[in-house]
Order: C-alpha cells, then structure tokens, then sequence
C-alpha cells in the first residue's frame, strides 16, 4: 500500500509507487559499497553523496552534483547535462543499470544516511526513483501532513518517489541506509511557496 495525495485536481496519485523493473541487488551493493568504502574519511565531514554520473564540464566527478542544485535552466536541460558515467563506476554492474534504464534520466547518485541521522524538510524538483542497496526496519520516508511513514525495501525493485510535496527520510535504527537514486528528467511546474526549512542532526 502506498501513500496517496489529493493533488489540485482533486485526483489522487501514489506518492511511492513499486515499479515492475528490478536488478540484481546484491551485485549492486557489492560494487557500490566496494567504491563507498574508499570514502570513509568524508563521512564524518557530512558528505553522504556520490556521483554516479557527471557532466562533461565537472572538475572533480564524485562530488560536483551532489546536493541541491541551482540552475538557471529548466529540469531537462539540467538534468541532461549529467549524460556521463562517473570513471569510478566504468565497468561496474552500476554502470550497467544505468545504461539499462528505461527512464529519462539525468543526476544518478549513491546516497548514505546514517544511523540516527534525519534529512531537512524539503522538495524536489523532479521525480526519483529509488533503489534501496541497504536499509533495515528503521528506515523510513515521511511526507508532511501525512500519519503514515513508509520504507522502501531492499528487494531489487525500483520505487517511484513523487517528491513535490514536503518530505523527509530518517535512520532511526543501527547500520547505514544506502540508496541508489535517479533523477528523472520530467520536472514538476515551478511553485511560489517555498517548502519549509527543517533540520539535519541526531535524532
């Protein structure tokens, strides 16, 4: 069962939605995992972010697009921009679902949440789909205004996350959280409201 949201039009949609596409999780994890670990060093500094593409113009591929991005273009443009594999990642099975994927997408990242570790507040600008390489049953997604909390599994599967409205993840548990993330490069109209500001710390 997924979450559902009234939108404008007084329709509802699934905001996290399991999709019928599916790789090979523990080949991903490996080699996934096989790259974080050179990175150790930089999780203490709150870099919880790697590259899997880049963009032709990037100086340093592992970090250049990680957090939020201000672009003057729109979604597309941006998001097409990030149409290289990072060289790290050459020959990995990563590099192989991503060269797979049926999507439009652009930015793909390794992203680690931390045990005890909360996301801000926030929207995107575009739709994710999400590939959970490592979690457990204390790891969560939350949408503001909304009772209900939702994990995404470590099953192969790929999941749609509509991340217009105001969400957060949390790791309330022990042991890392590790997703392979996408962007898609189907962006959502521009909105006037700001989303609200929240915070990232111990919980």
């Amino acid at each position: 069962m997924y979450f559902q949201w009234n939108s404008k039009n007084g329709r509802k949609r699934d905001l996290i939605q399991r999709l019928e596409l599916s790789f090979d999780v523990d080949r991903l994890e490996k080699d996934a995992c096989a790259i974080l670990e050179k990175f150790d060093f930089l999780w203490e500094r709150k870099i919880k972010q790697l590259m899997v593409t880049c963009r032709a113009s990037d100086r340093d591929p592992d970090f250049d697009g990680i957090g939020k991005q201000e672009s003057s273009v729109s979604n597309e443009d941006f998001q097409k921009e990030f149409c290289q594999i990072n060289p790290r990642f050459a020959g990995t099975y990563l590099e192989e679902v991503w060269r797979q994927f049926p999507y439009r997408v652009g930015r793909v990242r390794l992203m680690v949440l931390h045990e005890r570790m909360c996301y801000s507040l926030h929207t995107d600008a575009q739709p994710r789909y999400h590939l959970a390489l490592r979690t457990h049953e204390k790891c969560y997604m939350v949408y503001e205004g909304h009772p209900r909390w939702y994990r995404v599994p470590r099953n192969g599967n790929i999941y749609l996350v509509h991340t217009d409205v105001a969400h957060t993840a949390f790791n309330a548990g022990e042991g890392d959280r590790v997703h392979l993330v996408f962007d898609s490069c189907e962006g959502y109209a521009p909105k006037e409201k700001k989303s609200p500001r929240g915070f990232l710390g111990k919980i």
